[in-house]
């Protein structure tokens, strides 16, 4: 398990615009996360919000200013060395890897560096060339390969010491849609059926939500806001909209379809044809179409406008921006 708790991460600067005196960035600030294993966590943002600095913080690279970071009760800032056992890290892009050699030789050295090696280091190495799709290129200097190849082939580098787990700052950046959907079961997969603990920055809204179980929304360094999908939805004040059109609405009709609300929800008629739903309650629709089915009226077309997690993150985001604004 993953336990971060008030973790911070200060930059000291010097600018002509101070007279060369430090200035303080708060790249992290206060920042409280948990992932359990087998599940998967996305911390979300705009650039600069102090999503890879999380990252490079979980993964050793960096250590924090103060708080903690503890995985599998191991302290992350004394233990760095048991902990790297443990996690591994994929970027996008095309770093991290040594472009005159092969994808073997990339791969046999990582591994040796996690003190994998022999048949064991072989068999792996086999394996995720072949899942990634790069194993008749094993051979290859990695200098020939395409912006996707060497992405996929940071996928195999991350993976090679078998990681519980796994850190992935924007994992499917620059890939064609096919393997990127490949990518996402296979992150999948190694969550529910292999026990790992996934931690996910991402600017691809629709991934993040097809992927966690949990999110963080990330701004200047905080936590704005945190919950699964359907919690972040349910918080904007209108998280669903039917829209039912109609051939024509009597009004008789009108008034029964008014009737029907309850006062659960709000149902604006638009026009004599269109009948807009507002959050929806339990079996409210069905009612609203046995009335319309029951009076003859034609249905031309119903639509469902659930809104988009993007939409809920937008929103929050800019609430937080102009209470600070306000402030």
């Amino acid at each position: 398990m993953i336990e971060v708790k008030d973790l911070k991460k200060v930059y000291r600067i010097k600018t002509k615009k101070f007279f060369g005196k430090e200035k303080l960035i708060k790249a992290v600030d206060g920042v409280d996360i948990q992932c359990k294993k087998g599940k998967i966590i996305g911390i979300l943002g705009i650039n600069g919000a102090g999503k890879t600095t999380i990252l490079r913080m979980l993964s050793t690279l960096l250590l924090p200013t103060s708080g903690s970071i503890k995985i599998d009760n191991i302290d992350v800032s004394r233990y760095p060395k048991d902990v790297r056992r443990r996690v591994n890290l994929i970027t996008g892009g095309e770093r991290n890897l040594y472009w005159r050699l092969t994808p073997l030789e990339n791969l046999r050295y990582f591994g040796a560096l996690y003190g994998v090696s022999g048949r064991k280091l072989e068999k792996r190495i086999i394996k995720l060339l072949k899942f990634t799709g790069l194993h008749d290129n094993r051979k290859i200097p990695v200098e020939r390969f395409s912006k996707g190849m060497k992405q996929r082939l940071q996928v195999c580098r991350g993976l090679i010491n078998d990681p519980s787990y796994l850190f992935l700052d924007e994992p499917t950046l620059g890939l064609d849609i096919g393997i990127a959907k490949d990518l996402r079961k296979y992150f999948t997969s190694l969550a529910k059926e292999n026990s790992k603990s996934i931690v996910l920055t991402t600017h691809y809204i629709d991934e993040a939500e097809e992927l966690c179980d949990y999110i963080y929304l990330l701004h200047e360094g905080k936590i704005i806001i945190k919950g699964s999908v359907r919690e972040i939805r349910n918080l904007l004040p209108e998280q669903k909209r039917v829209i039912i059109k109609t051939t024509s609405l009597t009004k008789a009709i009108k008034e029964t379809i008014n009737q029907i609300t309850m006062n659960d929800s709000i149902i604006k008629l638009t026009d004599n044809e269109t009948i807009c739903v507002h959050n929806p309650v339990e079996n409210q629709i069905q009612s609203i179409l046995k009335v319309l089915i029951d009076s003859d009226i034609g249905i031309i077309n119903m639509s469902d406008h659930t809104p988009k997690l993007e939409d809920s993150l937008l929103n929050f985001t800019n609430r937080f921006r102009n209470n600070e604004k306000n402030n």
